[in-house]
């Protein structure tokens, strides 16, 4: 059972490293991401005075930044969901199985009761 405890743990512990890794590599992107929209409002405000194929370039890789950040947002989603059902799942399986010992413990004690009661009347 303890056996059991600990593992479920140290599987939700992982899980939980695996959601702050990709909730940091989100807010990377997210920050590259704010400072390429900032570089392409500076190109706006200065009336074009960069060329056309670098405002084109800077707006490529905003929209793929844009796209990993969406990536990222759904594999942190996604982790955290399944993380949940991981840890919910094995927990239902500890519980079943701690229950069927016990329903097993309480069995033997009564049988131990009726070999008592069959001694003291013999």
């Amino acid at each position: 059972m303890e056996k059991q405890k600990l593992f479920l743990r140290e599987s939700r512990n992982a899980e939980i490293d695996e959601i702050h890794r990709l909730t940091i590599e989100l807010s990377e992107t997210q920050k590259l991401n704010q400072s390429l929209q900032k570089n392409n409002d500076d190109l706006r405000n200065r009336n074009g005075l960069k060329s056309r194929s670098e405002q084109e370039q800077l707006e490529e890789e905003i929209k793929d930044v844009r796209d990993q950040n969406s990536k990222l947002q759904d594999k942190v989603n996604k982790s955290s969901v399944e993380a949940v059902d991981e840890a919910q799942k094995k927990q239902e399986e500890a519980e079943k199985k701690a229950r069927t010992i016990e329903y097993q413990f309480n069995k033997a004690q009564e049988e131990v009761k009726i070999v008592k009661k069959k001694q003291i009347v013999k």
